[in-house]
């Protein structure tokens, strides 16, 4: 997922689900919210790092 929306979007920094304070729909457990946060940290972790390589062919072009 990081790749794909690092290819349509290079100058991507940050996606955010829902806030950490706020939990999303009822239904939507602590824990579950806690999960899904920790996989849209990891995707903007992995955004971070495809950007760095993305720009490193593009600085030995200059």
């Amino acid at each position: 997922m990081a790749v794909f929306l690092s290819d349509i979007v290079p100058s991507l920094r940050m996606i955010s689900a829902w806030s950490r304070d706020v939990r999303g729909r009822q239904h939507v457990s602590s824990a579950e919210a806690d999960a899904l946060n920790m996989k849209w940290e990891e995707i903007e972790w992995a955004i971070k790092e495809r950007g760095k390589v993305c720009e490193q062919p593009r600085e030995r072009q200059r």
